[in-house]
């Protein structure tokens, strides 16, 4: 894809959270491609960080903008570290680059063994819905029926495998500093789980990032307040594809001098 059509459909993988599939992103899909071409990569087939971080980059085109919610995000900040040229500009949405605390370690593994007793649809009504739904804006309550879909859909497998992943998660606050593509922050005024302040913390560690925090807003802030989020990623992805113009018009204006010099 070259000149004008690059600028208008620029890739946009979109990477979701724990026991969350496309749907969490199905407003963003919808009305963001009109100026990018979204795809939402699949993190339950793998039990390991690394190994989520490397699926998406074998399914992705060669250069692409890259959003990820909770663990989404926790996926791009290992993309981040193994292959920084190919992301062109990274938005982090409601997220944490923290290894685990031991707590959350005994937590999950103990949601493991739940899970191998055949007690997943305990544990999706039990702790993670009520978990979600404490973590919300007042929009909360109307998230239930999604999160239910969206979790039974990924099912016991897929939330164990990613629990092991999360167990395994590394820290990723010293790579901040490193990511130098454009990065927006983006969190939820109400968001218990990832904070406000912490959000804060993390575009002050990542060299010129944009915070921006959605009032009345929980942790799965795409779908709870998607038009929100849709307008700040469409802001976000304007500003990439006016650099992709500006990089034409340049290079373009490059071979017309040499070209001249060469004539």
């Amino acid at each position: 894809m070259t000149g004008a059509r690059a600028a208008e459909h620029v890739p946009l993988v979109l990477l979701p959270g724990t026991l969350c599939d496309a749907r969490l992103w199905a407003h963003q899909t919808r009305n963001l491609a009109d100026v990018a071409a979204p795809s939402v990569g699949d993190l339950t087939r793998d039990d390991a960080i690394v190994a989520m971080a490397e699926r998406t980059l074998e399914a992705a085109p060669r250069r692409f903008l890259l959003a990820g919610l909770s663990l989404g995000a926790i996926v791009a900040f290992e993309i981040m570290r193994r292959a920084p040229e190919r992301v062109m500009a990274l938005a982090l949405l409601n997220t944490n680059p923290a290894a685990p605390d031991d707590h959350q370690v005994a937590v999950w593994r103990e949601e493991i063994r739940m899970i191998t007793n055949g007690l997943f649809a305990e544990l999706v009504e039990e702790r993670w819905m009520p978990a979600l739904l404490e973590a919300s804006g007042s929009r909360g309550s109307s998230l239930r029926s999604a999160i239910h879909g969206m979790a039974h859909h990924v099912g016991p497998k897929g939330y164990a495998r990613q629990l092991s992943a999360q167990i395994g998660r590394p820290d990723s606050w010293s790579s901040l500093a490193a990511i130098t593509c454009p990065t927006l922050v983006l969190g939820g005024s109400r968001d218990t789980l990832c904070p406000p302040a912490l959000h804060r913390a993390i575009a002050a560690a990542i060299p010129n990032a944009q915070l921006a925090i959605i009032e009345d807003c929980g942790h799965l802030s795409a779908c709870e307040r998607p038009e929100a989020v849709t307008d700040r990623l469409r802001y976000w992805v304007e500003e990439i594809r006016q650099n992709i113009r500006e990089d034409q018009l340049a290079a373009t204006a490059g071979a017309t001098s040499l070209g001249g010099r060469h004539a």
